[in-house]
């Protein structure tokens, strides 16, 4: 019963207004993308403040074509802040183009209106055609013009704690280089995380018998705590601090496992997410989060997930 307290407690602290992490996207100085052969085909994104979406691009045809693009995309949720960059160079067979994106200076800077622990990831994806030179990244953490990182492909990805995130930004520079002449490819992608560094830890515990994804857990900056998001209806999250498996009658080929104890049930509404704090106090602590959809077919449930945090 003191259990069942304790979590109808955290609950309710739940719809507290999240506390979020400012992500400024810029470019450090102009975005040019250029073709040239017979005539020069450019385009140019001046330096300063970017929208959240946003490309230049360049295209150049004759008896072929040849396309130079840098896009970029800023998505930010309570959960963290994804920023991709990316540079895409084309020219078709039996043209002697020269496609040029270099170099694509970004600057990201994040900030919080009060300390929070983060972690900054930045991984590179890149794809090139035969014969063409291979495009590159550069990191300069914390934007002095030192160069942290000369060539991402070659370094892997990097993890970079960020301990002290608050009203001073924390500013990371992210340089693409892309070009090449003649007949090719290159596709070049720079994906940078900023996620809550908290000690919490989410880890699944039952498969999912839903054809699709839907419920999610994972630790967020709001109230130190966990993030729970649905996207079906009607639904209800099952929370418990053990576990009793209940095998549901079969609405699928699959088996519906109910995994948690149903100590707490909340009604889910699909794109508001529900905020499980998770203060200093009750910790440590263990507990268990479930999804239970209602469908013609019968209750089906979504991935289970063990929340421990220390």
């Amino acid at each position: 019963m003191q259990a069942r307290s304790i979590l109808i407690a955290l609950l309710a602290l739940g719809p507290l207004t999240a506390q979020s992490v400012t992500t400024s996207l810029s470019a450090a100085t102009n975005i040019v993308c250029s073709v040239s052969g017979f005539v020069l085909a450019g385009d140019v994104v001046p330096a300063g403040p970017l929208p959240t979406t946003g490309n230049c691009s360049a295209t150049l045809s004759s008896i072929g074509t040849g396309v130079a693009t840098t896009s970029w995309e800023l998505i930010e949720t309570p959960t963290g802040s994804m920023t991709r960059m990316r540079n895409l160079l084309s020219v078709a067979p039996n043209v002697n183009f020269t496609a040029r994106a270099r170099p694509q200076e970004f600057l990201l800077e994040y900030s919080s209106p009060i300390p929070a622990g983060a972690r900054l990831e930045i991984s590179q994806q890149l794809a090139i055609g035969p014969y063409t030179l291979a495009p590159y990244a550069q990191v300069d953490l914390g934007n002095d013009g030192n160069l942290d990182i000369f060539n991402l492909s070659q370094s892997g990805p990097i993890t970079v704690p960020v301990t002290s995130l608050g009203s001073t930004p924390f500013a990371v520079r992210i340089i693409l280089h892309s070009e090449h002449s003649g007949p090719g490819w290159s596709d070049l992608e720079v994906t940078a995380r900023l996620v809550p560094d908290v000690p919490i830890d989410v880890s699944k515990t039952a498969t999912s018998c839903l054809n699709e994804a839907g419920f999610t857990v994972a630790p967020t900056f709001t109230n130190s705590g966990v993030l729970v998001t649905s996207t079906f209806l009607p639904s209800v999250t099952v929370f418990g601090f053990g576990l009793n498996p209940l095998l549901l009658p079969p609405a699928t080929t699959g088996p519906c496992l109910l995994l948690p104890t149903p100590d707490v049930l909340v009604l889910m509404t699909p794109g508001q997410p529900f905020s499980v704090a998770l203060p200093a106090a009750v910790r440590p602590i263990v507990f268990h989060a479930q999804l239970a959809v209602v469908t013609p077919q019968g209750i089906l449930t979504s991935d289970a997930y063990q929340i421990v945090a220390w």
